[in-house]
């Protein structure tokens, strides 16, 4: 019963300590907003007070999927638009299609089911805010105003298994994007070297990021349906 009284004690001090953070939040908005617009320039307060809460939106997107099934095998088509690509600034458009076979039960290996399955897409992506961009006044080929990033083709195939309400997929992914190119785009801390030299990143350092890799998912589906 105490330890159960001390624990409500240490919860309710936590919403006590939020409810008083917000509210300062809010009091230094109010008192933002009453400056004169020459002070501030022209911005919307609220935008700080929401990302400071954590409840802005970075950036949206939205898709549209369509899907056909033809006995055993399955095809679909995505795609995707954002104005503000992971917000970058730069506009995204992604279009893939997809394919994917499930084995019936007479090709099951035991008490496992299987399913082969891949996706071969496009990104394109546009130019980034000037907060990305880079110049240092000597090299030339950088762009202070935003990188216009290089678009690129990426494609998966993938073997998976399932059993009961478990899916075991083993997938390997893999893109055209050069490393030059990922370093451009993901800005990566660890890049190095010079020989991956591109328009969008003439210091040549490249990035491993958007190589090559194969990942292993185990899943389980624990929607009530599934557990019936």
């Amino acid at each position: 019963m105490l330890s159960r009284t001390a624990e409500n004690l240490y919860w309710l001090a936590r919403y006590v300590e939020r409810a008083e953070y917000i509210s300062r939040t809010i009091d230094a908005t109010l008192r933002v907003t009453a400056l004169p617009a020459a002070y501030i320039g022209k911005t919307n307060e609220w935008d700080s007070a929401l990302l400071t809460a954590g409840v802005g939106a970075s950036f949206y997107e939205v898709y549209g999927k369509v899907g056909y099934t033809w006995t055993d095998w399955a095809f679909g088509a995505n795609f995707y638009y954002s104005p503000n690509f992971l917000n970058t600034g730069a506009d995204g458009e992604y279009l893939s299609g997809t394919i994917k076979f499930t084995a019936p039960e007479k090709m099951a290996i035991g008490p496992f089911g299987w399913y082969v399955s891949g996706e071969f897409g496009h990104q394109w992506l546009g130019t980034s805010d000037a907060f990305y961009g880079t110049f240092n006044g000597i090299i030339p080929g950088n762009f202070p105003n935003g990188i216009p990033y290089s678009d690129y083709s990426t494609w998966n195939v993938g073997l998976g298994f399932t059993w009961k309400v478990f899916t075991l997929d083993l997938r390997y992914y893999d893109t055209d994007l050069s490393k030059g190119d990922c370093n451009a785009f993901t800005s990566d801390p660890t890049a190095r070297g010079f020989g991956n030299v591109t328009p969008i990143n003439t210091g040549g350092a490249g990035s491993s990021w958007c190589g090559a890799a194969f990942v292993a998912k185990l899943s389980a589906d624990l929607t009530l349906g599934s557990l019936k």
